[in-house]
């Protein structure tokens, strides 16, 4: 496409009303011989000025002339936009389908056709043809518009559901892969089994998530959220789930200077090896509040009570703050620049810690399609008393990195893939939590 989807129809009218000039609609009407072209033209002028009955009159005396000497697409093109402003989207709906089912590869047709379903709120519909589009390879200019369309469609969507399955997971940080030899109560040399510190961290990711945002008033919505998650370890003491989900209220943006705030109550459920594991109850404010075209800010405050089904020493309450500044110079790059500070208390002195993070990361939608993403991060971690089982306080200073690898016109029936590549360095004045790992997730992920 050599021009951008959203300037055709302008183009159209601006020549339309060079050849018009400003002649009165009657006037006009009687020189429909003139050429076909020059009436399409004038017609066109005419549904843009609001005469509709003028312009479906010069319609039908085209529609009864030669299809082999003029064009009639462009004729139930107009027909249909005629039909829309009249307020019978139907009608418009179906010329354009036609068209379509005429010429599939009309992409301006198809366009068309997206939007009046988008202003129909017929969202799945034209979430469909906007994708149709993207595989077409249409110009940067043309993609960022239709991405946008699809990011109205997202936010307006009120049930959805995700899955997302990968290979070679590497979501388990247990530090029982530790190689260190401790000395137990100070003097006792000792390490973990072998079984424990052989295990590979292959295996098998998958979740299950669901979201219903139902519209309450223009400015309040619901927000309930499911989710699970299971790994599968080659070793089975590493095996894990995650069962939880959401309920509170979204205020979303309705102004360019206002911001989208979502309150909810959380719960969640782990399952370690098998067995429950921890309870966490508790709830989350989040504020996403845009400061520019170019920059936004997002803060997210979190607090809760963790409940461990064996380890009643390691129960308390917990705090989080996490802000972070989006940066997007321009639609195909974007930087983050993040804090932290989480707090987690327990009965047990030696567990309780702070913890303080710094963050940041980068996307970019680089030639031929491709999504690269990079984010690395350090985090401190001071715990409150000496462990009577090391003698000495833990404190730990951990570095992560993560890689991303994705291709966005590459779909695998309608699941897009992704490789991820993660490492972590965590450093402990107690050697049994000093390790490093890196790990591989391949995934599949689609939104239903």
């Amino acid at each position: 496409m050599r021009r951008s989807l959203h300037s055709i129809s302008k183009a159209l009218l601006l020549g339309a009303a060079y050849v018009v000039g400003g002649l009165p609609a009657p006037a006009a009407a009687q020189r429909i011989g003139m050429s076909g072209e020059t009436a399409l033209a004038m017609a066109a002028h005419m549904i843009e000025k609001g005469q509709l009955d003028a312009a479906e009159d010069v319609l039908k005396t085209l529609s009864g002339g030669n299809p082999e000497t003029l064009d009639m697409r462009v004729v139930d093109k107009l027909a249909a936009k005629i039909a829309y402003k009249r307020g019978d989207a139907d009608r418009a709906i179906t010329l354009l389908e036609g068209l379509l089912t005429y010429d599939e590869g009309d992409v301006k047709t198809r366009f068309d056709l997206a939007q009046v379903l988008l202003a129909e709120e017929k969202g799945r519909a034209a979430r469909k043809h906007f994708v149709a589009i993207l595989k077409t390879n249409p110009s940067d200019e043309d993609e960022r518009v239709i991405r946008q369309y699809l990011q109205i469609i997202e936010d307006r969507r009120e049930v959805r559901f995700s899955f997302r399955a990968s290979a070679a997971p590497s979501t388990n940080v247990n530090s029982a892969t530790s190689d260190e030899v401790f000395n137990a109560f100070g003097f006792l040399p000792s390490r973990l089994d072998d079984d424990a510190r052989a295990q590979s961290g292959l295996g098998l990711s998958w979740s299950l998530g669901g979201r219903y945002t139902p519209k309450f008033n223009q400015r309040l919505r619901g927000h309930f959220v499911a989710r699970g998650q299971m790994t599968d370890y080659t070793n089975e003491k590493f095996d894990q789930a995650l069962g939880g989900g959401e309920a509170g209220v979204r205020l979303p943006q309705t102004s360019q200077h206002g911001a989208d705030i979502t309150i909810a109550a959380t719960y969640d459920h782990q399952f370690f090896a098998g067995d429950p594991y921890s309870t966490t109850a508790g709830a989350r404010v989040n504020i996403l509040k845009p400061l520019s075209q170019k920059f936004a800010v997002q803060t997210e405050l979190s607090a809760g009570q963790i409940t461990y089904k064996d380890r009643p020493d390691l129960d308390g309450p917990f705090y989080a703050l996490n802000s972070q500044l989006i940066y997007a110079p321009k639609r195909s790059l974007q930087f983050t620049f993040g804090t932290s500070f989480a707090r987690e208390d327990a009965e047990f002195g030696a567990a309780a810690n702070d913890q303080y993070g710094v963050s940041t990361s980068v996307s970019w939608a680089a030639p031929y399609k491709l999504q690269l993403g990079l984010a690395p991060g350090f985090s401190l971690r001071n715990f409150d008393e000496v462990a009577a089982l090391y003698g000495v306080l833990r404190e730990d200073e951990r570095f992560d990195l993560s890689a991303r690898l994705g291709k966005r016109d590459w779909t695998i029936g309608g699941f897009y893939p992704s490789l991820i590549y993660r490492y972590t360095d965590n450093n402990s004045t107690v050697s049994l939590f000093t390790y490093n790992r890196h790990g591989v997730d391949l995934g599949f992920a689609r939104l239903f």
